[in-house]
Parts: C-alpha cells; sequence; structure tokens
C-alpha cells in the first residue's frame, strides 16, 4: 500500500508539473503575441488625419503683402522697434515689416472690393510721446477707418457716405461726382485737443476728428456750386491754406464747355465763402473723369497746378498746364487776372501733337481719348508732415501716357513754369516724394549705376533769382543681385535714416541704405502676391549638377545623430500623448523638416522633391523649392514696357529636358519666350507674332514633336514653332495634316452663346484659319451664362473604364475629353448643360429651382461635380453628375468575361487605349474591340446625379489625379474663407442610398445625409488662411499613393495629399532601429520562454 501511495504521488506530481508546464507555454506565447500586437500598434497608421505634432513638417504658408503703394517709415532708437508701415494697391492689405529683415509683424487685409485710396501716420495731439496710428481711406472715400500700428487692431471705423440699394438709384448715386482726397491738418480746430482732418468724398467736405473720426461739421460743396454758378462740379482736391483759416476745393466743372471750378470755405465751421468757375481763358477745356488733374502747392498751399486738355480743334488734341492764385480766384469769381501762367506743355518738353499720340488706336476717324496729361505720378509719402509737403511738390510732375516725364519747376515772382528735366521714357523713370524731398531714379534698373536725383520741393517753387541745386546720390549693388529684376517703380526714403524702400514694377520689394555698397540689406519676392499662372516644375537632375553644386547639396542632407534621433521620438510621443507644449512641437517641427533629402536642389526618382513656378503679369519667372518654400532661381523676361502683359505658362519640352512657354501679349503682337525650368536659362530664340493670340489650341502631331496653334479674334491660326518651307516635307506634311483634326470653342458671355470651329488649312506653310461650324444660343428664358468649366488637360489616367456596382453587373464609364460644363441662370433657377465640344450637341442638361449663381464646376472622366447657391435653403449646394454609356452593345456583359478578356485578350492595345484618350477630338477606342465612340454619334446616355448641402461658399473647384488613376480622388474647394477644403468622391457619389441594401452594403456606398460632413481632417490648409485665394495646382507623383498640391493667392500654402491614405510607403518618419531593437526583443523573448520551456520538460521528465 505505502508503495502504491507512493507511485500515485509521484504520477500527480508529474500531472501537476505537466499541467504547470503547460500554462507556462500558453503564458509565454500570449507575452509574445502581445509583444507583436504591440509593435505593430506603435507603427500602423489608425486615422487618415493630419495629427497636430505633424504639422509644418511636409508643408508650409509663405506670407506676403503685394505691390506696395504706401510706405510710413516708423523709426524708434531708443527702444529699437523700427516698423514699414505699407500698404497695397492689388490685394489691399495693410501691414508692419520689420526693418531688421523684411518679416511680417502684422498684416491687415480688407475686402477685395475695399480698394485703398490714401494712408499716413498720424498723431492724435502735438505730445511727441503719443502712439501713432495709420489713417486709411478705402473704397473711393467711402470708409475711413484708424489702425493701432503696434498690432494692426482697429481703433474706430466710421463711413463717409452710404450708396442706394440696389436700383436706378444707385445708377444715378454712380455718376455723381466721385472726386475723393483726404488732408490730415496736424492741428485741433474744433477746441477738443485732438487733431482733425478733413475728407472729400462723393462732393461733400467733412471734418472729422482722430479721437474717433466723428463728424464736426460736414458741407456739400459740390450743391454749393452748382447752386450760385449753375454749373456741375467735379472736385478734386482738398488745399489748406498755410497761415489762415480758409479751405480751397477745387475741382473741373463736367459741362461740354468746362473750366476750373471750386469754393473757399472756413476750417472752423465748413461755411463757403466763396465759390467760381474758371473764366475766359480757360473755355474749352474737356474736363472728363481721368484726363485731367489738380495738384494744390506754393509756400502757402495757394496755388493751384492744372494739368488739362483743350478741344481746339476735332482731330488736334492740345495740353497745357495752367497756373491760379486760389485767393484771387475765388475773390474774383474765376476771373482771368487771377490765372498765372497758361503753358503749353510742348514749350515744357512734352510733344502733344499728332505725332505724339499716333501709336493710339483711331477708329472711325477718331483718335481715341484715353491719350491726356497727368501732373503728380508721385506715391505720396506715409508720414503726416511729409504727406501735407508732399502735396505741394505733387504738381512738380507731368507725365502723359505717351511716355515722357518732366521735372518742373514754377518761378513765383516772374509767374513762369518751366521745365527742369525731361525723361522720354516714363517706363524708366521712377519718382517718388518724402520728408520735403523729391526724389527721381534715372535709370532703367537699380544697380551700382544707378543716379538719383534728389530736389527739395521748396527750391521747385522759387523767387527765380535762385539758381535750382540737385543733389544726386546712389544705391549700389556691388553683389549684382538685382540684375533680374524689373524695372524700379518707386523709391521711399526714411526722412530719419539713410534708409530706402524700391519698389519695382513687377512688386518686388529691397530695403537698402544709399551710403553702403553692401545693398540689398534685405528683399522680399512680393511679385509670387501678384502671378497670374504657376504649375508645378521639375528640378535639374543630379548627375547634370556641377561639382560644387554637388558638394553644397551634399551638405544639405541631414543625417540625424541617434541623440537628434531619440529626441524626435521623444517629441513625437510627448506630441500624440498631450504632453508637450508649444515650444516642444515648433522644437519636432524643426527637427522634422530639416531631416532627410527633402531639401536637395535635385529631383528625386520618387517625384517628391519638385519646384513651384510663378508668372507674373509683368514677366517675372520665380522659381521656389516645394521643400522649404526658398527661391531656387527668378528671371524677367525684358518686356520693360507696361503695354505688354504676360497671360500664359505652358509646359514644354526642348531637346529631351522640361522647359516652359511663356506667353505675352500687348496691343497688336505676341511673343512667345521659352526658358528651361531648372535654372529659367532660354531655350529657344524668342518669336513673334504680328497678330494678339487669344486662344491657344494643343496640337498633337503622329510621329513629331507637339506643336501649339496661336489663334487670333478672327481666327487665323499660326503654328508653334513656325514651320518654314526649307524644312523636310514630312514634317510638315505631318503637321498640315493634323491641323484639320482639331477643333476649338469660344464662350463669349455678351452674346450669351457658344460657338464652335474646325480648321481649314491655307496655302502657306502651316497657317490656318477657324470655320464656324456650330453655335449654341441661350434664349433669355434659359438667363445669362454664370459657369463655365472643362477638363483640365486633353489625357487623364484611367485606371478603369467600368464600374461594378454591388450586385455584380457593369456600367461603361462615359469619357469624352471634349465635353464640357455650362450653366446659364434666369432668376428662378439654374441651368445646367453638359455639352460635346466637336460637335456642339448638348447631352445632357439639368435644371435646379430655386438656385442662382455663380457657378463653379470640376470634370474628370466620367463624372462633373459643380456647386451653386440654393436660395429657397439659403444655403450653399453642391451637385453630383455621373454620364454612363447605355448603348445595346455595353449592357449585360459579365465581369468574368470582361476579366477573361483583359487578361487575354488584346491586353497590350487594350492598356495603351486606356491610359490615353481622344488626340484629333472626333473620336475615341475603348477597350472594347467591338465599340467605337463619335463624337457625331453618341451612344445612348445614363445620367446620375445627387445635391447635397455644404456650409463654406465655394470660389472655385479643383480635382486631384494619380499617376495611374488607381487612387481615388479628391475634390478639392476653394473656399470663401480663403482656405482649401479636400472632399472624398466617395461623399460625392450619385449611388449614395437612402436605405442601403445589400448590395449597397457590400459595394460600401455611404449612405446618404444632405449634408456633406466636414472633418479636421478635410481642411488641406489646415488652420492657415491663404490671403486673396486665386488657385490651388496639384500634380502626381512616382507613388501612386501621393499627390503634391500648393494654394496660391497672396500667399503660397504647400502641402501632400494622400486621397486614399498611404498604401504604397512608409512613413518618412518610420524608425528602422526601432524596428530593428523591436524585432531583437521578441527573438530574445522567444529564444528565453524556449529555453524555459525545454528546462521545465527535462525537469519533469527526469523526475
Amino acid at each position: 500500500k505505502t508503495a502504491q501511495k507512493k507511485k500515485k504521488s509521484e504520477k500527480t506530481m508529474g500531472k501537476r508539473e505537466g499541467r504547470s508546464a503547460t500554462r507556462h507555454r500558453k503564458w509565454f506565447s500570449i507575452i509574445n503575441v502581445l509583444i507583436i500586437f504591440l509593435i505593430c500598434g506603435i507603427f500602423v497608421k489608425t486615422s487618415n488625419a493630419l495629427r497636430e505634432d505633424q504639422l509644418g513638417t511636409y508643408d508650409w504658408h509663405l506670407k506676403f503683402v503685394g505691390d506696395v503703394q504706401f510706405v510710413s517709415f516708423l523709426t524708434e532708437t531708443k527702444n529699437d522697434r523700427n516698423k514699414l508701415i505699407v500698404t497695397t494697391n492689388d490685394s489691399n492689405i495693410i501691414a508692419s515689416l520689420n526693418q531688421k529683415d523684411g518679416a511680417i509683424d502684422w498684416r491687415v487685409t480688407l475686402d477685395e472690393s475695399d480698394t485703398v485710396d490714401h494712408a499716413s501716420l498720424v498723431s492724435a495731439t502735438t505730445n511727441t510721446n503719443q502712439q501713432k496710428s495709420l489713417l486709411v481711406l478705402s473704397s473711393k472715400g467711402k470708409f475711413i477707418r484708424a489702425l493701432d500700428i503696434e498690432d494692426g487692431s482697429m481703433i474706430w471705423e466710421t463711413i463717409a457716405y452710404t450708396e442706394a440699394a440696389a436700383s436706378e438709384e444707385l445708377y444715378l448715386e454712380s455718376t455723381k461726382d466721385v472726386g475723393i482726397d483726404i488732408l490730415p491738418l496736424g492741428k485741433d480746430v474744433d477746441g477738443d485737443k485732438i487733431h482733425d482732418f478733413l475728407v472729400l468724398a462723393k462732393g461733400t467736405v467733412a471734418l472729422r476728428s482722430l479721437a474717433d473720426g466723428v463728424t464736426q461739421w460736414k458741407t456739400n460743396v459740390a450743391e454749393a456750386i452748382a447752386t450760385e454758378n449753375n454749373e456741375k462740379c467735379h472736385l478734386e482736391k482738398v488745399c489748406l491754406e498755410e497761415g489762415s483759416n480758409l479751405v480751397y476745393v477745387v475741382g473741373v466743372s463736367t459741362s461740354s464747355d468746362s473750366s476750373v471750378c471750386g469754393a473757399s470755405l472756413r476750417v472752423s465751421d465748413g461755411y463757403v465763402k466763396q465759390s467760381a468757375v474758371g473764366g475766359s481763358k480757360l473755355s474749352g477745356v474737356v474736363g472728363e473723369d481721368g484726363k485731367y488733374s489738380i495738384f494744390c502747392a506754393g509756400e502757402n498751399n495757394d496755388k493751384v497746378f492744372v494739368a488739362l486738355k483743350r478741344s481746339s480743334k476735332p482731330r488736334k488734341q492740345t495740353f497745357s498746364v495752367v497756373t491760379i492764385d486760389a485767393s484771387a480766384f475765388f475773390e474774383k469769381k474765376g476771373g482771368d487776372a487771377s490765372i498765372f501762367a497758361d503753358v503749353l506743355v510742348k514749350k515744357l518738353g512734352i510733344n502733344d501733337d499728332d505725332a505724339s499720340i499716333s501709336n493710339h488706336k483711331e477708329r472711325d476717324g477718331i483718335i481715341d481719348s484715353r491719350s491726356f496729361i497727368k501732373l503728380n505720378s508721385v506715391a505720396s509719402a506715409g508720414d503726416e508732415k511729409s504727406y501735407r509737403s508732399s502735396r505741394s511738390a505733387g504738381a512738380m510732375i507731368l507725365s502723359s501716357d505717351a511716355g515722357e516725364v518732366t521735372l518742373l519747376r514754377f518761378l513765383e515772382k516772374s509767374k513762369q513754369l518751366t521745365s527742369v528735366r525731361s525723361f522720354p521714357d516714363k517706363n524708366k523713370v521712377a519718382v517718388s516724394f518724402h520728408n520735403d524731398e523729391l526724389f527721381v531714379v534715372e535709370s532703367s534698373k537699380l544697380s551700382s549705376s544707378s543716379s538719383i536725383l534728389k530736389v527739395t520741393s521748396q527750391a521747385l517753387i522759387g523767387n527765380g533769382n535762385d539758381a535750382l541745386q540737385i543733389a544726386e546720390w546712389r544705391i549700389g549693388d556691388d553683389s549684382n543681385l538685382l540684375k533680374n529684376y524689373a524695372h524700379v517703380k518707386s523709391v521711399f526714403a526714411d526722412p530719419k535714416t539713410t534708409n530706402a524702400v524700391v519698389v519695382h514694377r513687377d512688386a518686388f520689394l529691397t530695403f537698402v541704405d544709399k551710403t553702403t555698397k553692401t545693398n540689398p540689406i534685405w528683399t522680399r519676392e512680393e511679385s509670387i502676391a501678384t502671378a497670374s499662372e504657376s504649375m508645378f516644375g521639375y528640378l535639374p537632375e543630379a548627375i547634370s549638377v556641377r561639382t560644387d553644386a554637388r558638394e553644397q547639396a551634399n551638405a544639405i542632407v541631414v543625417k540625424s545623430s541617434l541623440k537628434e534621433s531619440a529626441r524626435v521620438q521623444y517629441l513625437a510621443l510627448a506630441a500624440r500623448l498631450n504632453r508637450a507644449d508649444a515650444e516642444m512641437r515648433a522644437e519636432l517641427a524643426k527637427l522634422r523638416r530639416s531631416r532627410g533629402t527633402k531639401l536637395l536642389p535635385t529631383r528625386d526618382d520618387i517625384g517628391f522633391r519638385r519646384s513651384l513656378l510663378f508668372l507674373t503679369p509683368t514677366g517675372s519667372l520665380v522659381a521656389l523649392h516645394n521643400g522649404d518654400g526658398r527661391v531656387l532661381w527668378r528671371t524677367h523676361l525684358g518686356c520693360a514696357k507696361n503695354e505688354w502683359k504676360y497671360t500664359a505658362l505652358i509646359p514644354w519640352e526642348v531637346d529631351g529636358k522640361e522647359a516652359l512657354l511663356t506667353v505675352a501679349k500687348n496691343a497688336t503682337m505676341t511673343i512667345v519666350q521659352c526658358v528651361y525650368q531648372e535654372n529659367g536659362a532660354k531655350a529657344a530664340e524668342t518669336t513673334y507674332y504680328d497678330f494678339v493670340a487669344v486662344r491657344l489650341v494643343p496640337l498633337e502631331v503622329s510621329g513629331e514633336d507637339s506643336r501649339i496653334l496661336f489663334v487670333d479674334d478672327v481666327g487665323e491660326a499660326s503654328v508653334y514653332p513656325l514651320e518654314t518651307e526649307s524644312r523636310e516635307s514630312t514634317t510638315l506634311n505631318a503637321v498640315r495634316r493634323a491641323i484639320p483634326r482639331n477643333s476649338y470653342y469660344v464662350v463669349d458671355e455678351e452674346r450669351n452663346e457658344v460657338r464652335g470651329y474646325s480648321f481649314a488649312l491655307t496655302h502657306k506653310g502651316a497657317g490656318a484659319s477657324g470655320v464656324h461650324t456650330w453655335t449654341i444660343t441661350f434664349p433669355p428664358e434659359s438667363g445669362n451664362i454664370v459657369g463655365f468649366s472643362r477638363k483640365a488637360a486633353q489625357t487623364e489616367p484611367v485606371h478603369a473604364w467600368v464600374k461594378v456596382p454591388g450586385d455584380r453587373s457593369t456600367m461603361f464609364k462615359y469619357i469624352n475629353p471634349n465635353v464640357f460644363f455650362i450653366a446659364t441662370d434666369d432668376g428662378r433657377g439654374i441651368h445646367a448643360h453638359l455639352v460635346e465640344g466637336v460637335s456642339g450637341r448638348i447631352i445632357y442638361r439639368v435644371y435646379h429651382a430655386k438656385a442662382k449663381g455663380p457657378v463653379f464646376a470640376t470634370l474628370c472622366e466620367n463624372w462633373i461635380t459643380y456647386s451653386y447657391y440654393d436660395t429657397d435653403a439659403q444655403r450653399h449646394a453642391l451637385s453630383v453628375l455621373e454620364v454612363y454609356d447605355d448603348s445595346e452593345t455595353r449592357k449585360n456583359k459579365a465581369v468574368s468575361e470582361l476579366v477573361l478578356k483583359s487578361l487575354f485578350g488584346r491586353s497590350t492595345s487594350s492598356k495603351k487605349n486606356v491610359s490615353s484618350s481622344l488626340v484629333a477630338g472626333m473620336r475615341q477606342v475603348t477597350d472594347d474591340d467591338e465599340t467605337v465612340l463619335s463624337s457625331f454619334t453618341p451612344p445612348p446616355l445614363r445620367v446620375l446625379g445627387q445635391s447635397y448641402f455644404i456650409r463654406p461658399g465655394t470660389k472655385f473647384m479643383r480635382v486631384t489625379t494619380s499617376a495611374r488613376g488607381i487612387t481615388g480622388h479628391q475634390v478639392l474647394l476653394g473656399t470663401d474663407t480663403d482656405q482649401v477644403i479636400a472632399l472624398d468622391k466617395r461623399w460625392l457619389d450619385p449611388r449614395r442610398p437612402t436605405k442601403p441594401s445589400i448590395f449597397d452594403r457590400d459595394e460600401g456606398l455611404i449612405p446618404y445625409m444632405e449634408v456633406l460632413p466636414l472633418s479636421s481632417s478635410s481642411w488641406v490648409t489646415n488652420k492657415n488662411v491663404v490671403a486673396r485665394l486665386k488657385d490651388v495646382v496639384t500634380a502626381p507623383t512616382a507613388l501612386e499613393s501621393t499627390v503634391l498640391c500648393f494654394a496660391r493667392g497672396v500667399d503660397v500654402f504647400y502641402t501632400r495629399l494622400h486621397p486614399s491614405q498611404s498604401f504604397d510607403a512608409l512613413d518618412e518618419e518610420f524608425s528602422y532601429g526601432l524596428l530593428i531593437i523591436s524585432l531583437l526583443v521578441v527573438g530574445f523573448t522567444a529564444l528565453a520562454t524556449h529555453s524555459m520551456s525545454v528546462k521545465a520538460t527535462s525537469k519533469r521528465l527526469w523526475k
């Protein structure tokens, strides 16, 4: 019994040990699985949204201000807080720049229609320690604001006048006096110990306080002049006579036989003391708006200079400058004795005969009335004292639209107006006024040889005995950095220092010191803010970079040390756990931006490193690196005169290298210039056309390089590059054969119609002429055209021509590159049309009741989405249409049959046809051998549609495309808040069901909701606002999942998009070191558990 008990006990112990070993093995297996899942959880992305710690890693935002119009210097030597207060005339932006580096301290963006008219720094009191404010007049004198120069916050705002509602009264309101002026008095008038200022708007003069903008008195001067003299007057200037209590308001009457008119007011209460209209010497003056110019000058602002046009002969325009004594003029009711001088501008160095205006068009025997002479092309100063002084010196500059500029001098004793110096080309002269000094830049460009005249304004109004002293100083540029920039437009000099701000005609901004040769101190590439065209470009290949450049490029490759990598991982973990403050997040973004090869100046195999190209209307071409937004190169294309305007930027190819075509036009000609994308160097000779090209038509030539047809307004076309008879006949014949296969259409909003044209060959070379083939005229009941869109490119990557729904049927896409979208508004709703561009056939139309424009749309593959405003719901709406081929040969085709055919059929040609599209514009071959689609015999179509509401308003719409078309599309919406939204195409599927069936759920269709949801990941620009947003440009990369994108306006924002998430690439932040360590830990744990298991088994067996 004892032996049996002992044996039974040993057997029980063995079972227990076996069960214990099995339990240990299970626990070790569970631990290994948990460790593996933990490691996978570290590296797997759980969301498509951009994490907060990733902001600034792959995206950047450059802020600009635009074309500078006014500059005010705020120099404080005590606290070293020197600023530049600038305002722009194109983007309506007011900003403060740091004088040390040109960085933006603050920026205020006004409404797009709220144009800045005047701006100056003013002090509310005589106390020098009192903080100055910026006084701004905008919207043709309607809005008056005072801004704090410390942070740009608004101190107060007031409205000078109100406009009538949209009716006939509004038209009558717009025809009233539109002259505007503002004059800071620099003194207290109403006795509240706060300085006051005068405002002229709509013929009314008002005295307002700088404390709060409240009106002290208001006088309708235009009405007073009309009542007393029975003459309507267009008032232009307000002049305060120094040393008196009088204010002069001067203008030109608007009658057919007009003359100078005005009134004198008491500044204390606005009482009109006297009014007058010019005498017999001024009869015959043409005073149309914009055809004359008036300025007050003299030591006491008591002289009025008027540049005007006389109509003595029907075909002869005579210009003169009249000088009037203001006090005598009003006392003598416009008597001739008050007129000092009536000098023909021909005597002042400017021709006014027929030769001077021969460059203007003559139609029906009448010379273009746009020719006129203008006083004061000077940019007003921003300082309060200098602003009043500049008004005195403003009349000293006389310019004509024929291109001549003359510096004038008025001798008060002899009452003579003489010319000091004349300049033949105003495009090469920059004039500005600061601190009672007049600056004239003589050279065409700012360089080491630039000579700048400096004249004291009071010396220009002398007594006749003193000789005029003209000082000259130079701005050095030993680095020769400014050779690729446009001509100087204006110079603003700091009255307290030797610094100056130079504004070029392409808006490029430089800050210089006129006493040093190390200029410029800093520059700002503001020409990007004025760009009219933009695109992605290519960087040079690494093998083409010079040796020294390659060494410099290798220095940009940042190889992080172990300490830095650990720091990045620690900061990233802290950010994901919401334990990182603002400084830690900024450090993390900086480390991530500088790591790796993102900043190399050469292209990569994946296509992530690209350039951003911008073309301005003045001809400046700028390239930015998409890694950090730095300027790679810039060039000015050489058209100095203002009448040339650059309108197109086209990708091109020269000898296998990527290039660019830029198109510029003036009134009679078109020029085409070609440069390389990698460095902006000239790639081909400039081509001149003796006509104005109004449209460009791509021309595909079989077996030859691409061509472009330049078409003028009457349909005559020429080929670029120019084909000559001396070239091989095969090339010329190929071009001539390709031309008739193309067509184009014109959307004429004035006539409310669309016209189609084909090309007919001419007898000479590769010329052609447009032949009118079809017209679509929208009747009045269909309304006016309010929206138009077409496909961005003639070829687009299409991955699949067939959609397979959940029930395994087939739907063939109708993909026609010639289809365009057009919308009309009849006042009650929107008519949306799909038109075939070759035949002019309307293939589909739909009506949206209780809707209004404008309508913005985008087209891709077989679908169209467009936006409008729903007046019934008072909300913005989006609609989508999808077009499918519904012909009998396409119905009831099995999916298996199509798969087998694609695998074992004509796979090579099928792939070729799927990735290409219509070349000639007449027919389209699909991946089905049995079907040929023609523009003239379209198949039966099936159109699906759906509509949704969306919260923000839309300014434009774009769509993303990938390299092969596999990645899903995203619709990019530019909102009215100057941001960009990305909507997945799955939300815009017209087949979204209200009650999903089993087939719908199997297909993955999203249930229908009337409002499109917007999450935080939908905002492409994140929290950034792209001021004056104009466009969004996208480009595919070699990785199918990634799309490059940048939004431009005044600012530029760049980022990467992943419409279908990053399914084909690891994150750049992926830590291979951590992965190796994790795998080693797993391997060591597996070995350790295996060893423990073996030991436990051996121990059990030995017992």
